[in-house]
């Protein structure tokens, strides 16, 4: 038995529903993940700034946590060589060597990703913490210093953002079979770079948390932006937690080894352009 006005709803939503689209699903889905994560961003804030009851045991966590970098002076400098790889000084050169072999590759437009990307992410990090304006965990005993104020780890949140967007680059030259464990890895190298400020007694859980989901947040955002400026120049669409964000070619037939890597900027723009070679890749 047919529903009544069915297909006139079928035939409203499917153009819509098309990933080809110049818009459609693309930026609802952008608009409805970006809100999944920034409402608990929101709340974390609220809490922060009205010293909610979060805060106390925020208070009571930072004390049990940073006792594991005083258990011993080896695991002090682990933390340490952790927190390291979380900083922005290293993460210019996780984002700026990428980003220069890019250029020379003529991929302007990931490394316009990249940079974009990062810069944001830090710029809108430095405001909120500004803004928000709270004091980092105080204890009886001497702990690591760091710089600005606490919320949120401006370490999780660049990492995120930093890691996340250079794994989306990197995915097409790492080969098929092995691309759930760089997404794995790099998921766990940004938790434990969370967790080395925590045990450091640098920031308050709610720190953590926070840098992760609006790092998050913040790199859905840039991602979606890039892949609707691929659907503006007719490219095909991807599955960008498994493929990146830029193609390759033969994707299926490379499981074996890493392929060519993304097709060069100037070879799709000359595909495009000649009428015979546009068809036999769509």
């Amino acid at each position: 038995m047919e529903i009544p006005g069915w297909p006139r709803v079928v035939s409203h939503f499917k153009p819509r529903m098309d990933p080809d689209a110049r818009y459609g699903l693309r930026l609802t889905l952008l608009v409805i993940a970006f809100t999944l994560i920034a409402l608990p961003f929101a709340f974390l804030t609220i809490q922060v700034t009205t010293e909610g009851f979060l805060t106390q045991i925020d208070q009571d966590a930072s004390h049990d946590l940073v006792e594991i970098s005083r258990s011993s002076d080896t695991t002090r400098a682990m933390l340490d060589a952790v927190s390291f790889v979380g900083k922005p000084i290293f993460l210019v050169l996780v984002i700026g060597i990428p980003a220069v072999w890019l250029f020379v590759r003529g991929e302007r437009r990931l490394v316009v990703y990249l940079v974009a990307t990062a810069l944001t992410g830090g710029i809108v990090d430095t405001f909120i913490k500004e803004t928000v304006d709270r004091r980092r965990p105080e204890f009886d005993f001497e702990v690591g210093s760091a710089y600005g104020t606490s919320f949120p780890s401006g370490h999780t949140l660049a990492s995120t953002v930093c890691y996340g967007a250079m794994l989306l680059v990197a995915l097409p030259y790492i080969p098929r079979r092995w691309r759930p464990a760089a997404i794995v890895s790099v998921i766990g190298l940004v938790s434990l770079i969370g967790f080395s400020r925590l045990a450091l007694g640098l920031h308050f859980v709610s720190d953590v948390v926070a840098g992760f989901v609006f790092g998050l947040a913040w790199l859905i955002a840039a991602t979606a932006l890039f892949s609707t400026w691929r659907v503006e120049r007719r490219e095909p669409s991807l599955h960008i937690n498994t493929e990146g964000i830029e193609p390759i070619h033969d994707a299926e037939d490379h499981d074996d080894g890493p392929g060519p890597g993304p097709v060069p900027a100037d070879a799709r723009e000359a595909a495009s352009s000649h009428p015979a070679m546009s068809s036999s890749t769509s």
